[in-house]
């Protein structure tokens, strides 16, 4: 039997203990231990969908793209801080313009040029693959 507890001057009624509280006791520690369990199993599960998707092309992709934004606002700030006019001689005569426009044309073309010797390549090992795909054949 357990004793009354006073609280705010009230007498509590006497409650017997049982082995039902007992086992309810148990019960709820193994449900807590099943309850964790479950909830590490869950971590492990979603840990190993992380990593599986953590090196993808799409994330490469994004990646490449932040990138690209961080270095065109470093470029708006180059060319808003180099306006002054240049001339800028080309096989058809010459030109004025701003110092960072001439720049970023300039930084183009180079880009493009670097595209295409790159696009070629790959479509040169593309037929080399090709052509070895049909001779094991």
């Amino acid at each position: 039997m357990t004793t009354p507890d006073p609280q705010d001057g009230a007498d509590l009624p006497e409650i017997p203990a049982t082995e039902s509280a007992d086992t309810a006791a148990t019960s709820h520690a193994g449900a807590g231990e099943r309850l964790h369990e479950e909830i590490d199993e869950e971590r492990r599960r979603l840990r190993k969908a992380v990593e599986d998707v953590s090196r993808t092309r799409t994330r490469a992709t994004y990646v490449a793209w932040v990138v690209g934004v961080i270095a065109m606002i470093l470029l708006l700030v180059f060319i808003v801080a180099n306006l002054e006019n240049v001339e800028v001689n080309v096989l058809f005569g010459k030109i004025d313009l701003p110092v960072g426009v001439a720049m970023l044309v300039a930084a183009i073309i180079g880009s493009l040029i670097t595209a295409a010797l790159g696009g070629a390549r790959i479509l040169q090992l593309n037929r080399v693959v090709k052509q070895a795909g049909k001779q094991q054949s």
